[in-house]
């Protein structure tokens, strides 16, 4: 009977362990910087994003496929984060980013790097910080391989552990691209000519919790998407300005992503009828 137990006891702790990692859902605001556009149509961005690391990629072999990764661009940043959760300091590294990082044929790591940093609400941030020469600290620096993803730094990407900035949670992820600095200086270890700017692949989180909800209504900057966060769900109705009703929808409780790709491209009003609030918002299409 007592192996019983363990056994089940075992099990209940693996399956806790293995729901305790979860992947990036929501983007809060991408800024497309100078250069390189791969992955940002709405064939491919945001999902592209969410999938996970590529599994195709490893220390030689980058990943380049626009399903898989979003080019940040030189000088660009996205602010990312979990729908409905929180990032918490837990054991050792609590997320890790991937990028398509890749050795070359004469050993040389081309990389392409970005500062990270965290925040509660979106708006004051705390800086991981990092080596302008080795990128110590930074993402964008070590290849991808899939020898264990469930264990932070086993499956490569850039570990980031809260505790090392005093953090014990966070709400928002923020990847702002370094790419210039380097391309500025010809001498720097890392310089390459072909550098394009940071190419996002994936972001796994290690130590979640469940996040309060505030009623919100927000566009996610340069896009045609519609972001909603609301307690226990509601009603969102988008009109034309002659007042036309154009869309109107359930808005399910957490936050939501809501595409306008397929509506005119011209000045809407999107208003969200939710927790006994309403708020409206001009979206230029």
């Amino acid at each position: 009977m007592m192996i019983k137990i363990l056994i089940v006891v075992i099990a209940l702790l693996v399956s806790v362990t293995a729901k305790a990692q979860q992947q990036i859902d929501t983007v809060l605001r991408f800024t497309p910087g100078r250069g390189e556009a791969v992955g940002r149509g709405p064939a491919f961005f945001p999902m592209n994003i969410f999938r996970g690391p590529d599994a195709g990629a490893n220390d030689t072999v980058p990943t380049l496929d626009p399903r898989e990764i979003c080019a940040l661009g030189l000088d660009g940043e996205i602010i990312v984060g979990i729908k409905n959760y929180v990032l918490v300091d837990g054991p050792g590294p609590d997320f890790t980013i991937f990028e398509n990082v890749f050795v070359g044929p004469l050993g040389k790591v081309f990389a392409e790097p970005a500062e990270i940093s965290v925040s509660t609400n979106g708006t004051d941030w705390h800086v991981f910080p990092f080596d302008s020469l080795t990128l110590e600290g930074c993402a964008g620096r070590t290849p991808t391989n899939h020898s264990n993803h469930t264990t932070p730094g086993s499956g490569g990407g850039d570990v980031f552990d809260l505790a090392s900035i005093g953090a014990d949670s966070v709400r928002w992820i923020r990847i702002r691209d370094l790419c210039a600095m380097i391309l500025a200086n010809k001498r720097h270890p890392y310089y390459d000519p072909t550098i394009s700017g940071f190419d996002l692949d994936a972001v796994l989180c290690y130590h979640t919790a469940p996040a309060p909800t505030a009623t919100a209504l927000a566009c996610i900057t340069r896009t045609a998407i519609v972001q909603t966060t609301v307690r226990t769900g509601g009603t969102l109705y988008i009109h034309d300005t002659a007042g036309r009703l154009l869309q109107q929808m359930p808005v399910p409780g957490g936050i939501t992503n809501i595409p306008m790709y397929h509506l005119p491209a011209e000045c809407l009003l999107v208003t969200l009828d939710a927790d006994n609030t309403v708020q409206t918002l001009k979206v230029l299409r």
